[in-house]
């Protein structure tokens, strides 16, 4: 992100297992329209080891983000589209707050 002039914080910590409070801090700034970045560890749906995805928006009445997801395999780690917040935020350890 630095090497792209792209402007963030990381209003979480860095690799720790965020509770509740901080997960709802991320779907805040969803709602505030601008994107995020988040890295999920083992044993998220989402991988095996370590893996990092962008959330574009978040719909509270469903509670699910749209999930940009870079993996293009077959398996379901590569889901992309409304997707289950509770499902993405599984095992989250990193949020950057794209300003």
């Amino acid at each position: 992100l630095n090497g792209n002039s792209i402007s963030y914080t990381q209003p979480l910590g860095t690799d720790v297992l965020f509770t509740d409070a901080q997960k709802n801090t991320i779907k805040n700034h969803l709602r505030t329209g601008k994107p995020a970045i988040i890295k999920v560890i083992e044993p998220s749906p989402f991988t095996t080891s370590r893996h990092y995805m962008a959330l574009l928006d978040y719909n509270s009445e469903t509670n699910e983000f749209y999930l940009s997801n870079p993996w293009s395999g077959s398996n379901s780690y590569g889901k992309t589209g409304w997707v289950n917040a509770d499902e993405v935020l599984n095992q989250c350890t990193r949020f950057y707050a794209i300003q």
